[in-house]
């Protein structure tokens, strides 16, 4: 039988750097303090940015680590600090890769309004019919 990987099981930086070569969620993996070290976060928010959902609280508030993670995958903004979700790089990063396009409604209001913001969605809009959810 397979062993299945348990949080805390990678307890060394070069372990865990080699098992995010083949397992990208190697990340999640590690011990408490592995994923509160901010250049191995970096590296496994690039390949994986909802990895960002394991990384300590200080890195989901670390701007580029945050900016790397929802580059990767704009979902990864439902994890991101509070004090970040007023960032306009991060949003518009966020949205151009968000394939879905349902990072636009967990934006602040603030947020949606502005015009690159709105710009940006209906230009992804013009390929989806998610726009005509959108009434504002």
């Amino acid at each position: 039988m397979a062993k299945h990987p348990i949080v805390g099981q990678y307890t060394n930086l070069e372990e865990v750097r080699e098992a995010m070569k083949t397992n990208p969620w190697a990340f999640v993996y590690a011990t408490d303090e592995l994923r509160d070290n901010r250049e191995l976060a970096l590296e496994a928010v690039a390949i994986n940015g909802s990895t960002l959902a394991q990384a300590s609280e200080r890195l989901r508030g670390d701007r580029e680590v945050v900016l790397a993670a929802v580059s990767q995958f704009g979902g990864a903004w439902q994890w991101i600090a509070p004090e970040l979700k007023n960032d306009l790089e991060i949003a518009l990063a966020a949205l151009n890769s968000d394939r879905y396009h349902w990072v636009f409604f967990w934006l602040p209001d603030e947020l949606r309004a502005h015009p690159d913001v709105r710009n940006r969605f209906l230009a992804i809009g013009n390929s989806t019919s998610i726009v005509l959810s959108y009434n504002k």
